[in-house]
């Protein structure tokens, strides 16, 4: 519990440090430096994003046996993307809204789309493993934090390892508990083996897994590649694996169950750590600020479009 304090703190001293520098008119400057067709770019990348995370969800869930559609998939991610943006890091009530939302577009049980959602989340936190391996390990020896990092990459690529490469095993652990007699525990032991089930039928197929990772390193790898489109444009000199290093740096900030959608402690962590690297105050504090709103105040407004609009057409339907 206090070492997410530190953290939080940290990421604020990041911050201040980079205001600290920032001279008058500096934030403008930063603004006026951003290129249009770099702008468009990024903005048609992150629409790219949310189709491909929402083309995950609809692969795992049909191999799952749902019958749920690709736009369907859509509407359960705009449902978990709004709620996301208003509780505290970590994305816990995004993830429920998901399982809640799957569960009637599927017509599904709260375990079968629990177990979906956790499915979909073991493939994005294993592809993230994957690429911050060779990312922090390039970047450990200039970057802050690296080694930390470092050590937390390697973390998850041993929850890779333990779910996806050896699921009939954990499952077998998992079937071997006997946890108290309480709802709760019993439930989220059914939703474990559920996901652990599935994983082994996946398994079955020669090829299948890798396929299903596909998306996941996508989505992972188009993350720092729009901060870096954007930073090359300011700063040409800018490393792509310092880049690639900071957006995952400030990404685990936000994920702190501080403030609402990480907001605060990305910003932060980002701005203190581009300047340090050589960025100007207000080219850092700028390129943050448009960052964040592309990657995240611009996926709330979609997913609320998105929402408010089948929700339109839903009513409409309805009253034929």
């Amino acid at each position: 519990m206090k070492m997410k304090w530190i953290i939080a703190l940290v990421a604020t001293g990041l911050f201040l440090f980079a205001l600290s520098r920032l001279e008058v008119g500096g934030l403008a400057y930063g603004f006026r430096q951003m290129r249009t067709g770099a702008l468009g770019l990024v903005f048609a990348l992150q629409v790219v994003t949310q189709l491909l995370l929402a083309l995950h969800g609809y692969m795992v869930a049909r191999k799952a046996g749902m019958a749920v559609s690709f736009w369907g998939m859509l509407y359960v991610n705009s449902q978990g993307a709004v709620v996301d943006a208003i509780t505290p890091g970590v994305k816990i009530g995004g993830e429920i809204a998901r399982v809640v939302r799957l569960k009637h577009e599927a017509q599904a049980t709260g375990e079968e789309a629990a177990a979906v959602v956790a499915l979909q989340k073991i493939y994005s936190l294993g592809a993230l493993g994957v690429i911050l391996l060779p990312v922090l390990g390039y970047a450990m020896a200039t970057l802050p934090l690296g080694v930390a990092f470092f050590v937390g990459a390697a973390l998850w690529l041993v929850l890779l390892a333990t779910v996806v490469f050896i699921p009939r095993k954990v499952r077998a652990w998992v079937e071997k508990l006997r946890p108290p007699r309480l709802r709760w525990m019993l439930w989220v032991r059914g939703v474990v083996l559920s996901a652990l089930g599935h994983l082994t039928r996946v398994e079955k197929r020669r090829g299948a897994e890798v396929f299903y990772w596909i998306p996941p390193l996508i989505i992972w790898s188009l993350f720092p590649l729009k901060l870096y489109i954007l930073a090359v444009g300011i700063y040409p000199g800018a490393s792509m694996a310092h880049i690639f290093a900071i957006t995952f740096v400030a990404y685990m900030v936000a994920m702190l169950p501080i403030f609402p959608g990480g907001l605060g402690g990305f910003e932060g962590s980002m701005a203190g750590l581009l300047v340090a690297i050589g960025f100007g105050a207000g080219s850092a504090v700028a390129l943050t600020l448009v960052f964040r709103f592309v990657t995240f105040w611009f996926v709330v407004g979609l997913s609320l479009c998105y929402i408010g609009g089948r929700k339109l057409g839903r009513g409409k339907h309805a009253t034929k």
